[in-house]
């Protein structure tokens, strides 16, 4: 064969395959391309698309709560309601130790128990200087001491002060009076000290610790002139023990102390301190989680 019969052999062999990079379809799925074509420019024009909304939660998705942990439980509703929530180590840890304890507040009930540790040096002097000046009159501090304690109560149920509530007011008052008795008696049976006009039993002044409880549970719901006046009635009833010979002045101040720190506990904790934490009987709450079609609102209570 010459040259030039196998050239034109090899022209009419490459003119029938075609152009190599060429992808060849059949003729069905040909037309389903061209018939994709104006449609996928017609997206293109329009713009990105809303993504798919994403799925709504179910009912059966949701992990049921344990019996023992109830939802929205108040702490004063049941027995077991008290324990859990009064005993909570996370109650206790974000409203009475980062709330009060860690707080300068604090100082108030330690710089008076500092105060009755540096006095006790000059006690006798000291009230032999002030006994009888107000007439001796024991009865001034018991009225004074009552008088703040019923005012606490009637204040408190009648009178809640913003977010509280009468009957936690209540439960409250008496959780302070009981634990501040419990301090009071407690010590006096230990030290056992006697009395300026004799007796035993005399550190700390009972009197003056539940006037002092009164007094910052008065403060702490009504504030402003009832606190300032509820304070006022507690340093009498303390100075009015000491004028009756029934204490020396480091059994005052470590009675103011104990009162105080009593009533600040149990308020911290029943009611936190009113911005980062809400304590145990004022941690009732809305709470609105925003989604990307609306939002999902909802009540939660702490501890």
């Amino acid at each position: 064969m010459s040259m030039m019969s196998t050239l034109r052999l090899a022209a009419s062999v490459f003119s029938l395959l075609g152009d190599p990079d060429e992808v060849r379809l059949p003729r069905s799925l040909a037309d389903e391309y061209v018939d994709e074509e104006p449609r996928r420019q017609e997206l293109q024009d329009e713009g990105p698309q809303d993504p798919l909304p994403p799925p709504r939660p179910k009912k059966d998705d949701a992990q049921p709560r344990p019996p023992s942990e109830p939802l929205l439980e108040h702490p004063h509703e049941s027995i077991p309601a008290f324990f859990r929530s009064h005993f909570s180590s996370d109650a206790w840890e974000e409203n009475v130790w980062k709330g009060y304890l860690t707080q300068p507040p604090v100082l108030v009930p330690l710089g008076l128990a500092v105060g009755a540790g540096a006095v006790s040096h000059w006690d006798r002097p000291l009230e032999r200087r002030i006994a009888g000046s107000l007439g001796g009159r024991a009865w001034i501090g018991d009225w004074t001491m009552m008088s703040l304690v019923g005012g606490s109560v009637v204040l408190g149920v009648l009178f809640p002060g913003e977010g509280r509530s009468s009957w936690d007011n209540f439960m409250e008052g008496a959780e302070a009076f009981a634990i501040n008795a419990a301090l009071t008696s407690s010590l006096k049976m230990l030290v056992g000290r006697t009395r300026p006009g004799g007796g035993n039993r005399s550190f700390p002044s009972g009197h003056t610790s539940s006037a002092f409880a009164a007094a910052s549970l008065i403060n702490d719901n009504s504030g402003g002139v009832l606190g300032v006046s509820a304070y006022g009635l507690a340093a009498l009833t303390g100075y009015s023990r000491m004028d009756a010979r029934r204490h020396y002045p480091s059994d005052v101040l470590a009675g103011a102390a104990i009162g105080i720190l009593s009533a600040q506990v149990m308020d911290y904790l029943h009611w936190g301190n009113g911005r980062e934490a809400h304590g145990i009987a004022g941690g009732l709450r809305l709470e609105i989680e925003p989604l990307d079609r609306g939002a999902m609102a909802g009540f939660s209570f702490d501890y």
